[in-house]
């Protein structure tokens, strides 16, 4: 058997064109500069990376062991927000950003939050301090052009079972108004609420409770479609309690706006404390309360219009999850 040599063309390679040559200098000139990428974290002269070396070697060194308990803890959280921070740069510093992470918004799209309701418990050892607060604001007498006698006479009758099952308590309109009803009362309300329904309900002979419906004005639902709009970037969030930990826009996003819509939820819920102090507020824990939210181009209750949380952020920004179980509306489906 023999065995045949490849034939090799004869003579100088073949020169190849300037276009060519030139286009693949570009090309190596586009590709990413190891120097001007980022530093890791420690390997520059940023403010923050001298803090992160001397805690790190705290950390890996002997005396970490004696180091109090208390003061580890804060080590490792000073250290790991540093970390956070430095990602949270260098996600900024890249212009190529996943897809996942780029918030969208339909044109149009906003929210409008009108109304929100929470109520308070009353119980036995409690029902005194309604009866101050209704005297206190003024709210005992008959009201309601005479319909409802009101007052702590009701709250009283109904305790013991031979009284109304629930009455109008108070209506109280904000003193910068334009118009208010017969029966409603000027009073100093928080920002942004136009009036304040307050129903009286008996649950048994041993609780009352109080559920007080506020009507608000456009500028709550400016608060939260301010968030809604903003061109939000990486950030850093710290949750108290928790590490800090650095996010993409789309939590960004999530993070700011519960944070304007807990806002007002806070600044009704302490309304209510100090008006109406019940089981909650003596205790110290938040009233139940719920708000409704409409949106003006995301339909929640269509399955065929609704658009995907990956092509309108506004239903995730506001807390709607992509599975409800449970759905209320009077128009009927055929």
């Amino acid at each position: 058997m023999t065995a045949r040599r490849a034939q090799r063309p004869q003579g100088p390679p073949e020169a190849r064109p300037l276009a060519s040559a030139s286009t693949e200098i570009e090309d190596v000139a586009d590709e990413p500069n190891s120097e001007t990428a980022i530093r890791d974290i420690g390997k520059g002269f940023r403010w923050y990376d001298l803090p992160y070396l001397v805690l790190r070697s705290l950390q890996r060194s002997n005396v970490d062991p004696w180091i109090p308990a208390r003061w580890r803890v804060k080590i490792r959280e000073i250290s790991n927000f540093l970390y956070q921070t430095h990602h949270t740069r260098e996600r900024r510093g890249d212009n190529d950003l996943y897809r996942f992470d780029k918030i969208e918004l339909p044109s149009g799209e906003g929210v409008t939050m009108p109304y929100a309701s929470l109520v308070e418990y009353f119980t036995a050892s409690g029902v005194r301090e309604l009866h101050k607060a209704i005297r206190r604001s003024g709210w005992d007498g008959a009201r309601f052009l005479g319909m409802d006698p009101g007052g702590t006479e009701t709250v009283t009758s109904s305790r013991r079972g031979d009284g109304r099952t629930w009455w109008r308590m108070a209506e109280l309109t904000s003193r910068s108004a334009e118009y208010t009803s017969i029966d409603a009362q000027r009073a100093k309300l928080p920002a942004g609420v136009k009036s304040i329904s307050l129903i009286g309900v008996s649950i048994g002979k041993g609780v009352t409770a109080v559920v007080a419906g506020f009507s608000l004005d456009e500028s709550v639902s400016a608060r939260l479609n301010e968030q809604l709009r903003a061109p939000h970037q990486h950030d850093v969030i710290r949750r108290k309690g928790q590490m800090a930990v650095s996010q993409p826009p789309k939590a960004v996003l999530h993070y700011r706006t519960q944070r304007a819509r807990s806002e007002v939820h806070r600044e009704l819920r302490r309304w209510m404390s100090r008006t109406l102090p019940g089981a909650f507020a003596s205790a110290r824990h938040p009233q139940p309360l719920f708000d409704v939210i409409f949106f003006n181009v995301a339909d929640h209750m269509d399955d065929d219009a609704r658009p995907s949380h990956r092509e309108n952020d506004a239903l995730r920004a506001m807390g709607l999850q992509d599975h409800v179980p449970y759905r209320v509306t009077s128009v009927l489906r055929r």
